[in-house]
């Protein structure tokens, strides 16, 4: 398990969405196998520093695995801090650990 005091998260939230061959049709192994690679992924990604500095919206929106819609929606609702350079929005280390962080998801 990481220590998540070095990164300063507390939590992190996961969303996994589960294919529908999951109960049944043979899937269940593959995507259980799947499951396993992206926690293990997740795991590495807090390990080593919780990934790049910045992100621009589609490169977090993807880095986080949901839309780019969800992630403005997100903004917008003030939940996440972001900065904008020359005119177009950036996320920081820092804006997404407080994020992660945050009681209000």
């Amino acid at each position: 398990m990481p220590d998540f005091a070095q990164t300063g998260v507390r939590e992190m939230p996961v969303i996994i969405q589960v294919p529908e061959g999951f109960f049944g049709g043979g899937e269940s192994v593959e995507t259980l196998d799947r499951l396993r690679q992206l926690v293990v992924e997740m795991h590495e990604m807090i390990k080593n520093g919780f990934g790049p500095l910045s992100w621009n919206e589609q490169e977090l929106a993807d880095y986080f695995g949901i839309s780019l819609k969800s992630l403005i929606q997100e903004r917008l609702a003030g939940r996440i801090g972001y900065k904008r350079v020359k005119g177009k929005i950036h996320y920081s280390r820092r804006h997404v650990e407080a994020y992660l962080n945050s009681e209000d998801k």
